[in-house]
């Protein structure tokens, strides 16, 4: 058989064969070695061959079953008395009757998928580690190789592994396991039992100088299929056997409606064998624990008595009877004193919502939903720590030394990792809630220990809005949500918070609240507690009131709310419009989207809103990655969440690899790093910077008429972050001719023009608008002015003329009825002091007093019909 092997566009491509998890030798290969691309197989080969690329970069195989080539190797004598010894085509032999081998047809298998893995911190000499035969163990040799000059490891003295810094020199099992010097993990691929046994890494210095540590590794098969059989004997107990197929050393524990079982309820065995005997009365959930060091799985299965019942009478012969009785053949007593029910078999129901709480720091505060699933992160790995336990309320529940599992109380619904410190309990009830405290002892027997306080919530659900109209047109509207326990509530109007003005009673953190009658648009509450959180959203307008303030036709003044199907009180009510119109811009949503999949994305999201960031394009494809700010914020494998620390108000979607991050704050603004790792734990990163802004809301428009006719337009919005303005007149961009100052990206224009004005306010999260029409400012002062002054020259026009007119009328009376006579003072006009040098000098006319004298000397004879005037005089 001719094997070649080849991938596509890699360079420089290094190959490797193996038969059966072992290097080809040269008794199987007819051409070629292992480190050809091309071989030749001789004719007896088969088994699973594997061919491992390799360059510098990356690694991959390929892997198929193969058989001889329908050929068989014959080794008789002919019928004609010749003795042949050969390959032959079996379907074409007529050599020998009876071939000495036989053949079956050849099969070609894709890899099977990678099997269960396992962790061990081999950073300390003497680590006992443990590995799933056909699984992957991932051993931590070191922190970071590229620090050490030269290091080696060796397998039962047998040298497996060279590397100087970040260099691989040589891998003997490189098909099947990788060696990354970044983080200093060795990873093995499809364990063998030949793989367990001693490991001992040196490292060399620079100068040559060399240490040493030591781990030993053991191959499991794991545990798998638990199986319960019961049988029922002849005096009603029931032997219950529990087994799980293939598995190594495994440890048995029992527990009956999540207790320990009792020496009373036992006839025979005890809760750490597989087979126990229990006695006649015991009924309930009996589960069967299975595990080792590499995995664990248990089965459940309801069970009651054997259709035996427990009588205690006295027959009617008078002769005392106590004893357990088949029920159906029982015709001791005509009342049993027990009755049974039937047995059945049950498997467990499905895992409810799950919650994460790191009880690493002394006194955490955790939380767990009803019929749910709480993961307590007690330790980072239990593997270095000699012994421990864990106590609820003083009661122990769960003991371990090192990598074993003592005892779990509570292992029916519950399993602690060693290799990552996690307890979690599944199928929560509100008697999991109250104190648990862990005790870890050293070596030396010295004790340590912190506790965790667990509070069992019934999560939200089905969150329900009922509004009401009121008879002054508010609107009354109740928040509730079924069973949820310490229910908290918000209210969101548009996106925003609702302020004073638009609720009559309530606030926005109770769960009834009354809205002014002006208040309409995109309702929202929100309900959480601390286990999970749920929203319910409803468009709501005004209940058909409006505000009038008028005069009736009697002359009264009304200013109220009225229903505006039944307003007969005034007949151009306030709310009809007026040549200026305002309108607001349509409600925009609080969520934003941001492509993190590149790496160094520049993500938004608004304050008190939700952002979807994609992290990938599907999870399931990745064997296990983290997400980090600053600290580890989610950890997850494949399809699988193994922690989200801000579960209570995020979701990550494995499928479509979205984080959906809601109800963001300040605090969630930074930068997100998301680290990914291949099967054999090599690792890539990229980051993106997430900002958090105040999103725009309540845009204001102000205008103001100046002297000249202009007007002032300013624009603004409530508490937006980094606000960009823009302005548009009639649907087109403002041009320069149409501004006498600013620009359109200003929040301060002054306009020439009059039409429809829009100004824009945007963000990185959100926008709004406002729109106004406009028309022309009257050049007000201008018109004042003009006319005061007209007014004044024809005042003095009008004067001067009655003036004449009087003394007209008074010449043309008889002498003796001229007694007065109208006299006008010194008329003085000066120059201005300091006004020199003007081209036009100014004057100033300075008028005397005027009197009326009975007969003032005349020194002159004036004209008949002339007005007399007193002498002017020019003064400096």
């Amino acid at each position: 058989m001719k094997v070649s092997c080849s991938s596509e566009g890699a360079d420089s491509p290094q190959y490797s064969w193996t038969l059966n998890g072992r290097t080809l030798t040269d008794s199987e290969l007819l051409s070629g070695n292992t480190e050809t691309n091309s071989i030749t197989l001789k004719q007896h080969v088969s088994g699973q061959l594997v061919c491992s690329v390799r360059n510098d970069v990356s690694s991959d195989f390929k892997e198929v079953k193969i058989s001889t080539c329908g050929f068989i190797f014959i080794n008789c004598t002919s019928p004609k008395g010749t003795h042949i010894s050969q390959w032959v085509y079996e379907a074409n032999n007529t050599l020998c009757i009876e071939p000495t081998t036989a053949s079956t047809p050849i099969t070609v298998t894709e890899a099977s998928t990678v099997g269960m893995e396992t962790y061990c911190d081999g950073r300390q000499n003497g680590a006992q580690c443990y590995g799933a035969l056909g699984g992957t163990v991932v051993l931590q040799l070191m922190d970071n190789a590229s620090e050490i000059h030269k290091y080696q490891l060796l397998k039962n003295k047998s040298l497996i592994l060279v590397v100087r810094r970040n260099n691989i020199v040589s891998n003997l099992i490189a098909s099947r396991s990788i060696f990354t010097p970044s983080n200093g993990i060795f990873r093995i691929n499809k364990l063998s039992r030949t793989d367990g046994g001693e490991y001992k890494l040196e490292t060399f210095n620079a100068e040559g100088r060399g240490s040493d540590r030591a781990l030993q590794l053991t191959i499991q098969a794991p545990v798998s299929s638990v199986l319960l059989v019961s049988e029922c004997l002849s005096q009603g107990e029931m032997k219950v056997s529990c087994s799980s197929e293939g598995a190594d050393s495994p440890q048995y524990s029992w527990t009956l409606d999540g207790r320990t079982l009792t020496d009373s309820e036992l006839l025979s065995g005890n809760t750490e064998t597989n087979i126990i005997t229990l006695q006649q009365h015991v009924s309930g959930q009996l589960v069967c624990s299975v595990r080792n060091d590499v995995s664990s799985d248990f089965k459940e299965v309801k069970i009651s008595t054997c259709g035996f019942i427990f009588i205690d009478c006295t027959s009617p012969k008078g002769t005392h009877i106590s004893q357990w009785v088949y029920e159906a053949n029982n015709t001791l007593c005509i009342e049993p004193t027990t009755a049974s029910t039937p047995i059945t078999v049950t498997e467990a129901s499905t895992v409810g919502m799950e919650t994460y709480c790191d009880g690493r720091q002394n006194g955490a505060q955790c939380y767990g939903a009803l019929g749910g699933t709480v993961v307590l992160q007690l330790m980072d790995n239990a593997s270095e720590i000699p012994r421990y336990q864990l106590l609820k309320n003083k009661s122990l529940i769960l003991v371990g030394r090192r990598n074993n599992i003592v005892s779990n109380l509570i292992a029916s619904r519950s399993i602690f990792t060693p290799s990552n410190g996690i307890f979690r309990i599944n199928k929560l009830s509100r008697t999991d809630g109250g104190e648990y405290k862990l005790i870890t002892f050293n070596a030396e027997g010295r004790i340590s220990e912190r506790s965790l306080q667990l509070t069992i919530q019934a999560p939200v659900s089905s969150v329900l809005l009922v509004s009401e109209c009121l008879s002054q047109g508010e609107m009354k509207v109740s928040c509730s949500s079924e069973g949820a326990d310490s229910p908290q509530y918000s209210w969101t109007l548009d996106g925003r918070t609702l302020t004073d003005s638009e609720l009559l009673s309530g606030n926005t953190e109770t769960n009834i609240i009354t809205l002014k009658q002006h208040v309409s648009g995109q309702l929202v509450c929100s309900v959480r507690n601390d286990v999970s959180s749920d929203f319910k959203e409803v468009k709501i307008s005004t209940c058909g009131f409006i505000f009038i303030n008028c005069t009736s036709p009697k002359g009264t003044h009304i200013s109220q709310w009225v229903y505006e199907a039944n307003n007969t009180l005034c007949i151009e009510p306030t709310t009809a419009s007026t040549p200026i119109t305002v309108t607001e811009a349509s409600t925009v949503g609080m969520e934003t989207y941001c492509d993190g999949r590149q790496n160094g994305a520049q993500c938004y999201g608004a304050l008190g809103g939700t952002v979807v960031l994609q992290l990938m394009d599907n999870a399931s494809e990745i064997p296990r990655y983290q997400l980090l700010k600053k600290s580890v914020i989610l950890v997850g494998r494949r399809n699988n969440i193994l922690s989200n620390l801000i579960a209570n108000r995020s979701i990550f979607t494995p499928s479509n690899g979205t984080f959906r991050i809601n109800k963001l704050s300040r605090t969630d603004g930074g930068e997100y790093k998301l680290e990914t790792f291949n099967a054999e734990g090599r690792g890539s990163e990229r980051a993106l910077l997430l900002t958090i802004q105040a999103p725009v809301s309540s845009v204001l428009l102000v205008s103001e008429c100046l002297s000249q006719g202009e007007m002032k337009v300013s624009c603004s919005s409530e508490g937006a972050d980094s606000p960009q303005y823009s302005w548009t007149l009639d649907g087109r961009t403002l041009t320069d001719s149409e501004l006498l100052s600013g620009n359109t990206e200003t929040n301060i224009i002054t306009l020439k023009q009059h039409g429809q004005l829009v100004c824009s306010v945007r963000n990185d999260v959100s926008s709004d608008f406002k729109e106004v029409k406009i028309s022309t400012c009257e050049k007000g002062y201008l018109k004042i002015i003009a006319g005061v002054l007209a007014a004044l020259v024809i005042l003095l026009v009008v004067g001067v003329a009655v003036i004449c007119a009087q003394k007209k009328k008074k010449n043309n009376k008889p002498k003796e009825e001229d007694d007065q006579e109208l006299t006008y003072a010194d008329v003085k006009i000066f120059q201005r002091p300091g006004r020199q040098r003007q081209q036009r000098a100014e004057t100033e006319v300075e008028y005397g007093q005027l009197v009326f004298s009975e007969r003032p000397p005349q020194t002159e004879e004036p004209a008949k019909d002339e007005c007399v005037y007193a002498k002017v005089r020019k003064g400096r």
